[in-house]
């Protein structure tokens, strides 16, 4: 009985050992089973065309059905991916969508750039421009500053540009006065007087063209203006006529042009102009259109724009300087005729003419503009000097009657290679009895007691069309300084006017 108990027991021991090693066997297997691998995609999104990045690009990842945008930068990224072969997809409006296939896999984690292109079957064109300003039929008030403003928008919200065309009546609008404009509202400037104009407007995306209807205005009639005369700017000038500083118009623009003269009937203004090169003399209308050259033998003479030159009191004829040749043209260009010649060392620098006493005073210059001789030249071609000086002088302006002749002078001796002066003053002299008026002195006729501001210079008087006023240009003496224009009365107290800024050589076209 006790050899069965020890032999069952043996069993039992052996039977849980075994069991014991089956039951370690099975654990030890299960602790070492292979593990799932997880990884990751980044990505980024550019255009095609202009290759910036995309922002707001949906981006949807197959099989995982996960999706996202992308960032500011055009960046996105997708993380705890098991390994394995993935479909990319991405979709923006107005692009075509694309996809790429990545594989993630144990050691690769896939950096992908995909790059988008416009779908252009999906574009929407622009709005037609509309709500003109101006609108259709108006008439402007003024030709400077006018706003040109429509209306239009994109269905795509795409950024849009315009092409302006603007065209008077007889023209054709083959240039477009803006280009790739990228604003919806425009200020034009210099447009003509007395023209009706037409103006249209074509809206773009980056595919489509829109085109507005064709508007028209009118610009008002061209102004009654009392003055011209000429400003500066970089060593250019041009013509310009006014009745003050808001009212300024300009009237020349190819070349540099000086000196303008109103015709008699005041109709008219001619000029001195290197748009020909040589120095020649042109005409316009006095709103600045019907340009023409008169002459061909050239305006010439010590210092150009010293040089200055008549109407005939009827218009017909222009006496003009050409070094010593004093000449007559017909305002047609026809005629050319030599009125006088310059005594020997001398050339002439300007002139006018009267009717009433049929005489031509000119200045006559030696080797410098401080060598100065003014002459009367008769209708019998006799001449007689009744003024030399040895300081710079302007050129000599009859009066109506023919009695006075009017120009500055600098009563200081002051000398440059320029021609500066430092004292000019303005005089008048009368010829019967060849004394001297300062006119820029004060109504005592000290010319010590001068009503011109110190340290100035007043130069280039003309009569006013009454011939009781003058108009002349007052300028500091430093040689850089920006000229005005000033309005004194002959036998009053002399009081200055200014009339306008930054301009000379004023002509008076009519009184008020």
């Amino acid at each position: 009985m006790s050899f069965m108990n020890s032999k069952i027991s043996r069993i039992t021991a052996f039977l849980v050992i075994a069991l014991t090693a089956l039951w370690s066997a099975s654990c030890t297997e299960d602790v070492f089973v292979t593990p799932k691998v997880f990884g990751k995609i980044t990505g980024k999104v550019i255009d095609n065309v202009t290759k910036k990045p995309l922002s707001d690009v949906l981006i949807k990842l197959n099989p995982s059905g996960r999706s996202l945008l992308t960032d500011t930068t055009g960046n996105f990224f997708f993380d705890s991916l098991a390994v394995g072969s993935y479909t990319i997809s991405a979709e923006k409006p107005s692009l075509y969508n694309e996809y790429v296939t990545v594989e993630v896999a144990d050691s690769q984690n896939p950096v992908v750039t995909i790059y988008m292109s416009e779908d252009i079957k999906s574009n929407r064109a622009p709005t037609k421009p509309t709500n003109p300003i101006p609108a259709t039929g108006t008439a402007l008030s003024g030709v400077n500053g006018q706003l040109f403003a429509w209306t239009a928008s994109d269905p795509d919200r795409d950024t849009l540009t315009f092409d302006v065309y603007l065209f008077k009546e007889g023209g054709s609008p083959t240039t477009p006065y803006r280009t790739d404009y990228n604003n919806d509202t425009l200020f034009v400037d210099n447009l003509e007087y007395d023209k009706t104009y037409y103006w249209q407007v074509v809206a773009k995306d980056k595919r489509e063209k829109v085109f507005s209807e064709i508007w028209t205005f009118k610009t008002p009639k061209f102004p009654s203006l009392n003055y011209v005369f000429a400003r500066e700017n970089g060593g250019v000038y041009q013509i310009y006529a006014a009745n003050d500083d808001k009212s300024v118009v300009q009237l020349t623009t190819q070349g540099s042009n000086w000196r303008p003269i109103m015709s008699p009937d005041r109709e008219k203004i001619a000029f001195i102009s290197n748009r020909a090169t040589s120095l020649q003399i042109f005409v316009i209308n006095r709103d600045g259109t019907g340009l023409r050259q008169i002459t061909k033998v050239p305006v010439s003479g010590l210092l150009p724009l010293d040089l200055s030159f008549s109407w005939a009191n009827d218009g017909s004829k222009i006496i003009y300087p050409s070094n010593n040749k004093l000449y007559s043209i017909n305002i047609d260009g026809t005629g050319l005729t030599e009125v006088a010649r310059a005594a020997t060392g001398q050339q002439f620098a300007g002139c006018d003419w009267n009717e009433a006493t049929k005489t031509i005073v000119a200045r006559t210059t030696g080797e410098t503009v401080y060598d100065n001789e003014l002459i009367i030249i008769n209708s019998n071609g006799s001449k007689e000097t009744v003024l030399k000086s040895s300081r710079r002088m302007s050129n000599p302006v009859l009066s109506i009657d023919g009695g006075e002749v009017l120009f500055s002078m600098d009563i200081n001796d002051f000398r440059d290679e320029t021609g500066r002066q430092a004292d000019a003053r303005l005089f008048e002299l009368y010829l019967n009895d060849r004394t001297l008026r300062d006119l820029s002195a004060s109504t005592g006729n000290n010319s010590n007691n001068a009503i011109k501001p110190a340290g100035t210079n007043d130069l280039d008087p003309r009569y006013s069309p009454s011939g009781q006023d003058i108009i002349f240009t007052n300028v500091l003496n430093d040689g850089v300084s920006v000229p005005s224009l000033y309005s004194t009365n002959l036998n009053g107290n002399r009081a200055r006017v200014k009339i306008l800024s930054n301009a000379q050589m004023g002509y008076w076209r009519q009184q008020q």
